[in-house]
Parts: C-alpha cells; sequence; structure tokens
C-alpha cells in the first residue's frame, strides 16, 4: 500500500481531479449534435472509479482517448509514481 492505496490505485484525491477534468470536458465541449452524458462513481472499498459514458461515437471516443492520455501520462496520479 502506498499512502493508503494499493500499488498501482488511484488516490482519492486524484480521482476527484479526474472526475472533474471529465465532466469539465464534456461541458465546455458541448455539441448539441454530439451530446454525451458521463456518470463517475467512486468505491472507496474497492479503490476504484468507475465512469460511464453514453452518447455519440465519435464524442465517445474523444473522452476515451482523453482519459488514456491522463492515466497513461507521467503526471503522478497514481499511488506508485511517488
Amino acid at each position: 500500500m502506498v499512502g493508503g492505496c494499493p500499488a498501482g490505485a488511484i488516490p482519492y484525491p486524484s480521482l476527484k481531479r479526474l472526475a472533474t477534468l471529465v465532466l469539465a470536458g464534456v461541458n465546455t465541449h458541448h455539441d448539441p449534435d454530439r451530446p454525451l452524458r458521463v456518470r463517475t462513481v467512486h468505491d472507496e472499498e474497492r479503490h476504484r472509479m468507475t465512469i460511464v459514458i453514453l452518447g455519440d461515437l465519435a464524442a465517445t471516443a474523444d473522452l476515451l482517448r482523453l482519459l488514456d492520455t491522463v492515466l497513461d501520462g507521467d503526471n503522478e496520479l497514481r499511488a506508485d509514481h511517488g
């Protein structure tokens, strides 16, 4: 465990920032022709976050690319990065 989280897990404050990033991205790039609905749910006991994305395929793919970039980046988001 690192900082109360299993190795590789994302600490809760970082999950909150990630959820805010996702929701802000959806709300600021609002295209009425490609609406997205996003819900984030944090399971504190299992140290997991579920992100549900409903909407246009292309807009969903854009959001998934954003998540992939953030989660795979060297940004110390995960508990085992430092």
